[in-house]
């Protein structure tokens, strides 16, 4: 039989109710703490008002900085530095930064004035770009010798320094070709490019040049070939060789004939207007030089006179820059006078022999006592050697003799060449080192005068 153990114990407080007996406890919250309901709580403390911030200058100008910051983790009870605002939010009493004693008064906002900064610095004047030539040479150096900065595959857009000339003879362009290590031109080579800017100089107008000579045989057709053939070599422009010799011409023959028009056929045309109609009547070489062959008497055709020849001469200039004229050897004759009367320089030949010479002084004495001190001013002399192994001290005598009757600079020796012993037709590019240097030499003292006016 099971006992009622309530109704044999029956609880002092009245009925087990468990709705009433745990009313006043929050089963799902900690238990509330013991209130003194007796004793009234002490009042409120009263709030700092908040005081302005003091922004007002110290006496001496400067502006009062902001106290510094306490550190986060400060120990307890330093007052070395004061607490960092917090604004409204209140110390928690519980947290474990809570000094022990009586709680901290509440701190006000304060704002902070932003530390003085210092004076920028003046703005550094303007100042233009250092142009290369105010560099230092060191400088100069440095930069010439960086390369420029480009991107991979692509193609720089501005113009960079020019480095060395690659050397094209001697050792100098075998170094390179093998080593990549450029050591410039030589000093031949540097002399080289001086003579040919010497003769790319700008003429005025046109200028005839007339090649004299009192002796045949002394090299005058080759002479007037070779030196037409480096003037078109090096200048590019039109160069025409007119042959003016009546009896004995055959510069056309030495050049290459490619027309049998001569110069009595262009006198004879009445309507040359154009360069193609010049250019009907001449042949050119290899080098762009343009040939007038002289007229073809055989008894049939009458000699043309010296206005024919002046006609003749001052027709063509109109479409060349330069003309060179192969007179004969008769000073006296219609052709050498039409030439001198509009001739702007002048070449004497002469052999290496002393009856060259002789010859070559008899045409210089003839100019200076006929009115041409002017063109005598403008001439050269050429002493060539038809001969090989002449005598270097006779040619040496012979250099002596003319240098005290024309310019300094203007005795030209030629040296006895193969190709041109050889009888046939002339090429430049065949033509010894040495007679091209020569040649070209004599080109450049005649270039000296172009820009000295205009023709006669």
């Amino acid at each position: 039989m099971a006992a009622d153990y309530d109704r044999l114990f029956p609880s002092p407080d009245g009925p087990d109710d468990e709705a009433g007996a745990y009313a006043d406890y929050d089963l799902e919250g900690p238990p509330p703490m013991p209130v003194d309901r007796a004793t009234p709580p002490p009042p409120a403390r009263p709030l700092r008002p908040p005081m302005p911030a003091d922004v007002a200058p110290r006496p001496n100008g400067q502006a009062r900085t902001p106290p510094p910051r306490r550190a986060r983790h400060a120990r307890q009870g330093q007052t070395d530095s004061p607490d960092y605002p917090l604004g409204n939010r209140v110390k928690s009493q519980h947290s474990h930064r809570a000094q022990q004693g009586s709680p901290r008064p509440i701190a006000r906002s304060v704002p902070l004035k932003a530390p003085p900064q210092a004076p920028a610095p003046p703005a550094a004047p303007a100042t233009r770009p250092v142009t290369p030539s105010e560099q230092r040479p060191d400088q100069r150096a440095d930069r010439r010798d960086k390369p420029a900065l480009t991107a991979p595959g692509s193609t720089p857009t501005c113009a960079q320094p020019a480095g060395r000339t690659v050397s094209k003879r001697g050792w100098r362009r075998w170094l390179h070709a093998t080593t990549r290590i450029n050591v410039g031109l030589s000093r031949d080579e540097k002399y080289e490019i001086e003579l040919h800017n010497r003769i790319r100089r700008a003429i005025r107008g046109s200028y005839e040049i007339g090649v004299l000579g009192l002796k045949g045989g002394g090299g005058k057709t080759t002479l007037t070939a070779a030196l037409g053939s480096a003037f078109a070599h090096v200048r590019g422009d039109r160069i025409l060789a007119v042959d003016a010799d009546p009896i004995s011409g055959n510069l056309c023959e030495r050049v290459g004939r490619q027309t049998p028009a001569t110069v009595a056929d262009l006198v004879a045309n009445r309507a040359l207007s154009h360069y193609n109609d010049i250019r009907a009547h001449t042949s050119m070489n290899g080098v762009n030089l343009e040939v007038l062959a002289a007229a073809d008497y055989n008894g049939a055709s009458e000699s043309l006179t010296e206005d024919d020849w002046t006609r003749a001469v001052a027709t063509v200039p109109r479409y060349y820059n330069l003309v060179l004229a192969d007179c004969g050897a008769d000073l006296f004759g219609p052709a050498a006078r039409g030439v001198l009367a509009t001739a702007s320089g002048l070449v004497i030949t002469s052999g290496a022999s002393i009856d060259g010479a002789r010859q070559a002084t008899v045409a210089l004495d003839w100019l200076r006592n006929n009115s041409y001190l002017d063109l005598l001013s403008r001439a050269c002399v050429v002493i060539n050697q038809v001969v090989p192994g002449e005598s270097t001290k006779a040619v040496d005598e012979l250099v002596r003799h003319f240098r005290q009757r024309v310019q300094p600079g203007r005795v030209v020796v030629l040296p006895w060449d193969e190709h041109i012993a050889a009888g046939t037709e002339i090429q430049f590019d065949l033509l010894s080192a040495g007679y091209r240097r020569k040649i070209v030499e004599l080109a450049a003292a005649l270039s000296d005068d172009f820009d000295r006016g205009e023709s006669r």
